[in-house]
């Protein structure tokens, strides 16, 4: 738990996305997943948050104070679509966009490409994600 306190300071960065939307998105909250990459960077646990209105914010353990990407993201069905705005991990310029469908059961979220031209966010969304929050 100490780890979702520290992290929920993190959050209030999510209020930038400034995303309108219609109804809270289904994603919201914050879901983990653990990363085996040989890129010693990528390795580790993870989480990301959404927000009710699709902002997001990815943190890697353990320090979850620091904010290594946050965006703005939308759903459309079962489609989502996440674009990086800011942080020393998110992806640039035309990498900045991506696509996913996602299926959510119980508390687990698996997401599959449709569109992603940044090979550190797929590696990250690559695996199982839990919701811890």
């Amino acid at each position: 738990m100490k780890k979702l306190a520290a992290f929920a300071l993190v959050v209030p960065a999510l209020a930038f996305a400034g995303v309108a939307s219609a109804a809270p998105s289904p994603l919201r909250g914050v879901w983990q997943t653990t990363v085996s990459s040989p890129v010693p960077a990528l390795r580790g646990t993870w989480l990301i948050s959404f927000a009710p209105n699709g902002g997001y914010a990815v943190v890697k353990e353990p320090n979850t104070k620091a904010l290594m990407v946050g965006g703005t993201s939308t759903v459309a069905g079962s489609t989502l679509t996440m674009t990086d705005k800011e942080g020393p991990a998110s992806c640039p310029g035309s990498t900045a966009r991506a696509r996913y469908a996602f299926r959510i059961t119980r508390k687990i979220l698996k997401l599959t490409k449709i569109s992603e031209p940044c090979t550190g966010r797929s590696i990250i969304l690559a695996g199982t994600l839990t919701r811890v929050g």
